[in-house]
């Protein structure tokens, strides 16, 4: 019985060193001379063997992160053949080992994560509330300026009217002789001719009216856009040899529209 848990003990302490060296369970336990499921059964039954397991488990990266480190720095010699015999060597360096050992020990950062279309939703709305504010501020603080200019206007004004207050009086009245009312009534407003102003123009007159042609022919409406300059009379028009008939055109409200 007690030759058994000898026994047991030594293959677990074998079992554990052969961890150490970087093997793996099954390559383990075979140095142990047991089976892989009797290791597992032992890591479930005793804790001790558990954390032994695991602290082997470390050393063997350990061992192995430095294996892999003294070939990515320091090379490994390969030997080169000629015609079957070997007649040199050459020191390899393995560039993709080391990228992997300064990955792990130096990791990139994590890629920032996408915003979600709801912080996007809340982003623009802070984004619009905050402008709305700031043109609210804006506005209010134009709003106070301006009628702070407002009111030291109408101060100067006011201080400007009791200095003199004759400038700006209303004419009295005068007494109007009416026997209906009696009362007093102001003159009649009569504007004062200015020297400047342009002498009365006599209007244009307008070209008579001819019998012997028809009365629609006064009626044919002309836009400002396209106006008959060369044309300023009918009798213009029939120096151009045109008949009447030729400016009889219905109105653009009539049947011939």
């Amino acid at each position: 019985m007690g030759s058994d848990k000898a026994t047991a003990r030594g293959r677990r302490q074998a079992f554990i060193a052969a961890l150490e060296k970087g093997l793996s369970v099954t390559g383990a336990a075979a140095a142990a001379g047991i089976n892989r499921t009797l290791a597992y059964k032992w890591r479930e039954a005793l804790p001790d063997f558990a954390a032994a397991w695991d602290e082997a488990m470390q050393s063997a990266a350990d061992l192995l992160e430095d294996e892999a480190l003294r070939r990515a720095m320091e090379g490994v010699e390969k030997p080169v053949f000629w015609r079957g015999q070997q007649v040199g060597a050459v020191r390899t360096y393995n560039d993709r080992l080391l990228a992997l050992l300064l990955q792990r020990r130096r990791p990139a950062p994590p890629a920032p994560r996408p915003p979600s279309k709801a912080e996007l939703a809340a982003e623009e709305r802070r984004r619009q509330e905050e402008e709305l504010a700031e043109r609210r501020r804006r506005g209010e603080a134009e709003l106070a300026a301006w009628q702070a200019e407002q009111a030291a206007k109408k101060a100067a004004a006011q201080s400007a009217t009791q200095a003199s207050p004759g400038v700006h009086a209303a004419p009295p009245l005068v007494a109007a002789e009416d026997d209906n009312s009696g009362g007093t009534e102001p003159p009649p407003y009569e504007p004062s001719p200015a020297a400047d102003d342009d002498p009365p123009r006599a209007p244009t007159p307008k070209p008579p009216r001819r019998p012997d042609l028809p009365a629609d022919i006064y009626e044919i409406p002309i836009s400002p856009l396209s106006r008959m300059r060369d044309l300023t009379s009918f009798e213009a028009m029939e120096g151009l040899n045109y008949g009447p008939e030729r400016f009889r055109f219905p109105p653009p409200w009539g049947k011939g529209r």
